[in-house]
Formats: structure tokens, sequence, C-alpha cells
């Protein structure tokens, strides 16, 4: 009988998968084989089992001393790029930081299926431990992004038009804490007509709107200056088109 449903992959090493079915029989070939298989399997069995498996998972980490740090919003407009911490929320002040993550190697293209960050909590984390503090996270809608120079330069940084709002909790001492999937603000960047394997992302994570004046609750988080393996880390998964 000739084929009613089918699907043929191509994966990454050019190896071929198929799937077709013809309303009773279901004829399969993976990827390293190169016989076919006969099976009476629905067509939702036949052809979903050709669904694409080749999903990558990347962590990226921070690797430079000035690519993560934090503000103040103060009359001197306080910058740092180089403290053991990265601070957002308010305490006495509103705060936001930056993370940048070199050298991304995503194809332009790919599909992002989910996307997160991990901050890993300071040793002594400050503010009123027993609320949440609400913050939201954007990255930088550029094509590579670029590490601020100073409080004007992070003020200023184009924001994506996607964002998430991350309701962050209580925190522990020396702990990692994982933000929500902010796989839309990765493919946001990754769609960019200038964005091309091996450039950069950089995170703008800011304090919410809600967050008033005397509302102590920020969070304090490690920087790459206490150590490479305590800085925010950036965990992508995507499928190459």
């Amino acid at each position: 009988n000739k084929p009613k449903n089918g699907s043929v992959i191509v994966n990454s090493d050019g190896d071929v998968k198929l799937a077709l079915h013809d309303g009773t029989y279901c004829a399969e070939k993976a990827y390293e084989d190169s016989e076919i298989t006969i099976t009476t399997k629905t067509v939702e069995e036949c052809i979903g089992s050709t669904l694409p498996t080749d999903e990558i998972e990347k962590n990226y980490f921070v690797n430079n001393v000035n690519d993560d740090g934090w503000t103040e919003e103060t009359s001197e407009k306080n910058f740092y790029n180089n403290d053991n911490n990265v601070r957002v929320g308010y305490a006495s002040s509103y705060r936001s930081l930056w993370v940048k993550w070199n050298n991304i190697d995503i194809p332009k293209g790919s599909i992002v299926k989910s996307a997160k960050i991990k901050f890993k909590s300071s040793d002594s984390p400050s503010g009123d431990m027993d609320q949440y503090t609400k913050t939201i996270l954007y990255f930088n809608n550029v094509g590579n992004a670029v590490a601020p120079l100073n409080f004007d330069d992070m003020e200023n940084k184009n924001k994506t038009t996607n964002n998430v709002t991350w309701e962050m909790p209580e925190t522990i001492g020396n702990t990692w804490y994982e933000s929500p999937d902010i796989s839309a603000l990765v493919q946001e960047v990754i769609n960019r007509s200038d964005w091309q394997s091996g450039n950069a992302l950089m995170l703008l994570h800011t304090r919410h709107p809600d967050i008033t004046c005397c509302e102590f609750n920020d969070r304090t988080f490690k920087s790459y200056e206490t150590g490479a393996e305590n800085a925010p880390q950036l965990i992508i998964t995507y499928s190459p088109q």
C-alpha cells in the first residue's frame, strides 16, 4: 500500500531516520540502521517515534572578571564589576545585576527548547529572607553582548521584548537557585540577523516595579571573583535546524 503518513529526519551527522505508515503497517529505519523494520504500530506510535532526539544541552560559565556585576540607584550611581557578589532587589537602594557569557556556540536558526540560569547564594545572604523578592529577567538585545563600563551604560542597555518575572524565594547561604525558564529571551537574541555562533549573551536582571522603597528584600549571589565554579551559570537546551 502507498504511505499515508511519514517523516524523514536528517541529524547533524547526515544520518537519516525515517518512518512511513500506510494505515495498517509502520515501516521504520533508525539513524544507525540500514534495515527497515515493519510493525503494526499506530500512526502516532510510528510517526511520533521519529521526532528529533538530537537535542543538545550546553552549560556556560562566566570566564572574565568584569563579566558579572551590579549597580545601585543612588545619587553616586554606584557600579561594581569586581565585587565578590552580585545583587538584585532593594536594600537601602534599588539594585540590578548583569551576567555575560562568552562563546555561546549555538547556530543561528536553532530552536531553544529550554533555558535557565543558576545562581549560588552568598555565604551570608542579606535582606528579609522571610518573603519573596520580585525581579525581572531580560537579555541584552544585541547580536554580541558587551559588558557595561559604568552605571549609565548598564541602564541604557537595550533589553529584549520578552522578559520573565522571577519571584525569588528566601535563600540559604552557599546554595544554588534556578531561574524560571528563559528560553524566549535566548530565542529572541539568536533569531537576530546579527547573531552568530560564538557570540556572547548577557542577562540584565532588575528589580520589579512592584518592589518599592524600604522593602529590604534583595538577593545576594556569588560572582566570578569568588571562583569560576561559583559564578552564575547559563544552561541551554536547543535543537539545531
